[in-house]
């Protein structure tokens, strides 16, 4: 009897096996799929935060907010184009205002992100990631 017993049990160990490893090949090939878009979106806001607004803090406090803004906006769909995001570079995906301070106060500089990457998952299914942030960074210009 403990013979029959250990023949059943060796069965569901390699059906277990399988499972197992089938499970495994799923999260790899989600990992593989998911995984640069959800870094590359991730390395845009960081940027955005690190870079965009310490750039706006060196601009000059003569500079029209337009044009401020505008250069904002160059430089994180230069930021989105390196990172690949070609969903970024879209019109109406990048919206940036600039609030320029005065002598006692300090300016803002408002970014809005606001696009959608779909990721397609070998075929079966896909998944759309959604990027909407908003960002608002302080410039300070005219402190001495």
């Amino acid at each position: 009897m403990p013979a029959s017993f250990r023949s059943r049990q060796a069965g569901e160990g390699k059906v277990g096996c399988i499972v197992t490893i089938l499970i495994l090949l799923v999260a790899v090939g989600i990992a593989v799929k998911a995984g640069p878009v959800y870094y590359s979106n991730n390395q845009l806001l960081n940027d955005v935060k690190t870079n965009i607004g310490p750039a706006a803090s060196r601009a000059r406090s003569d500079m029209p907010a337009d044009e401020l803004a505008e250069q904002i906006a160059t430089q994180i769909r230069g930021k989105a184009k390196e990172l690949e995001i070609p969903e970024a570079l879209k019109k109406g995906a990048i919206a940036v205002t600039v609030n320029q301070g005065s002598s006692d106060t300090p300016g803002n500089v408002h970014v809005v992100l606001n696009y959608t990457r779909p990721v397609d998952f070998f075929g079966i299914t896909s998944y759309d990631f959604t990027t909407d942030e908003t960002l608002d960074i302080t410039i300070l210009t005219n402190i001495k």
